[in-house]
């Protein structure tokens, strides 16, 4: 027999965080299901293929670009993500929010359905007492810093391109 809304417990993830432009309310945030994470997570991948495509010799128009798909890749798919972990209609919550409230969001998503599962899992690979390098292991392969440094020169030039009187140019 299902339980009353008064004897339910309620999940200890669930958390509420201010938002809100002008004047500040309490949304509630609720922890990703696992389907959802999957989700999440795919689209987060979407976005490191797009970074690790990017060679060591890309000119700035492809820096450009990735950025660009970045924030395509975002703007189709926020609404979807806030409905995962609120109640609230998502444009109408995005409307009301600053970029540092979302950072709150962002920073809660991550360690409520990443980082602590993250570390539990690999806590099951680590027995006691025994130094282990799977830790270093796994978080070097899920790190983006495992994916190829990307060394780019963004620094200013200025210097005229001899006979064409261009102006300065990034290089």
């Amino acid at each position: 027999m299902p339980e009353t809304k008064t004897k339910q417990k309620l999940n200890p993830e669930i958390a509420e965080i201010e938002v809100g432009v002008r004047y500040l309310r309490k949304i509630t945030f609720y922890p990703l299901s696992v389907a959802h994470q999957f989700k999440l997570t795919n689209i987060i991948e979407a976005v490191f293929t797009e970074l690790v495509g990017i060679s060591q010799d890309v000119a700035n128009e492809a820096i450009v670009t990735f950025v660009m798909k970045v924030k395509t890749i975002i703007e189709e798919n926020i609404n979807m993500i806030v409905s995962m972990i609120s109640d609230a209609e998502p444009e109408a919550l995005l409307a009301d929010m600053t970029n540092s409230q979302l950072a709150k969001v962002i920073e809660y998503v991550y360690t409520t359905n990443f980082e602590g599962p993250l570390k539990n899992l690999l806590s099951l690979f680590q027995k006691e007492g025994e130094e282990s390098n799977w830790k270093e292991l796994v978080l070097n392969q899920l790190s983006p810093q495992s994916a190829k440094p990307m060394d780019i020169d963004l620094s200013m030039s200025t210097k005229e391109v001899s006979g064409t009187g261009a102006s300065p140019s990034i290089k």
